[in-house]
């Protein structure tokens, strides 16, 4: 018994960044030299930078060798994701020589991405046990998108019935007014039907902050018995693809709304 005891210790020393050790989990006998390898780290979530991105998973071994050593992965293709093949490319598990472990690379390309913006993709990769030994936490997933990089972005704003009184300007972090319309000038007029006025803006890079204006100082919201009883409210929206930069409208508009944003930060 005490002998049985000695041996999973010693088992679970030789399990290099294992968390736990269940003597159940043991595939393998290091004191025989077999050899097991499993990866440090198993889930990952990555934007893409435009500039590419690559990762190193850490792999541990059990065993030490005088030379450099190689091990290869394979790609689980059930679990990924389709047609993806050329996002990505996939070297083979490196480990120097006297250690105990080393690193799988993984090359992503921005440009190779495709999809919508936002979408996520699936990349699950499999250690494959080398030749009489075993793998054990063996299972990568790596899920990842596109960065988003959107410098033209899109202005949507919906009156109330005074138009007239709607306006907004964009800032730079220099306090430079770079885009915008005086009051008066986005809506013709005055009207029961609300209007919708669009604009394409496009931003460098860097920090902004944009500003709804209400000339009358009551916020996009009015009520008029010429147009009905109910209150008409306005709003405002400002982004780029999926991202909202800004949004609001009705009374909490007063004189002036403004948010801070940030063009691909």
């Amino acid at each position: 018994m005490r002998n049985n005891i000695i041996k999973i210790f010693m088992l679970c020393i030789s399990l290099v960044l294992m968390q736990s050790c269940d003597p159940d989990l043991v595939v393998f006998d290091p004191d025989n030299g077999q050899t097991a390898l499993s990866f440090g780290e198993t889930v990952y979530n990555l934007s893409i930078p435009e500039e590419n991105l690559t990762i190193e998973i850490p792999v541990n071994i059990t065993t030490r060798s005088n030379s450099a050593r190689d091990f290869n992965v394979v790609v689980d293709e059930e679990a990924t994701t389709p047609g993806t093949s050329s996002e990505y490319s996939i070297g083979s598990v490196s480990i120097p020589a006297g250690e105990y472990s080393g690193t799988l690379a993984v090359d992503f390309t921005f440009a190779n991405i495709g999809g919508m913006d936002g979408e996520t993709k699936d990349l699950v990769i499999n250690l494959v046990a080398p030749d009489g030994g075993a793998t054990y936490n063996d299972v990568a997933t790596i899920t990842y998108f596109r960065e988003i990089i959107c410098n033209d972005l899109e202005l949507e704003v919906v009156s109330d019935i005074f138009g007239t009184e709607t306006g907004y300007t964009i800032t730079d972090d220099q306090g430079n007014v770079v885009a915008g319309v005086e009051p008066g000038d986005m809506f013709p007029g005055n009207f029961c039907t609300q209007l919708t006025y669009t604009e394409s803006i496009t931003l460098p890079d860097g920090d902004y902050t944009f500003t709804i204006l209400d000339s009358f100082g009551d916020g996009m919201i009015a009520q008029n018995n010429a147009c009905g009883p109910d209150d008409i409210i306005g709003t405002y929206r400002l982004s780029c693809s999926i991202i909202v930069h800004a949004q609001g409208g009705g009374a909490s508009v007063g004189a002036a709304e403004s948010t801070d944003f940030s063009v691909n930060p």
